[in-house]
């Protein structure tokens, strides 16, 4: 459940980023890292607490320190 949660929540700010004419880069990370935890075998809680998630391609230390939050 908090996976789909917070790949709703990159989404979005990928979609207000795209509205506010940020970066196109930063935008596809936000999506990337939305279908990256949409996909995710196991719970993201699981996957932060035990390091995982710090070693899925898709996460990077940004993206690490927002879910974090």
């Amino acid at each position: 459940m908090r996976n789909a949660i917070l790949s709703a929540i990159f989404e979005q700010m990928a979609d207000i980023m795209e509205i506010l004419g940020e970066d196109p880069f930063r935008i596809n990370s936000y999506r990337k890292v939305s279908r990256t935890l949409s996909e995710l075998p196991a719970d993201v809680g699981a996957l932060l607490e035990d390091g995982r998630l710090a070693r899925t391609p898709g996460i990077g230390k940004s993206s690490l320190a927002k879910i974090r939050e």
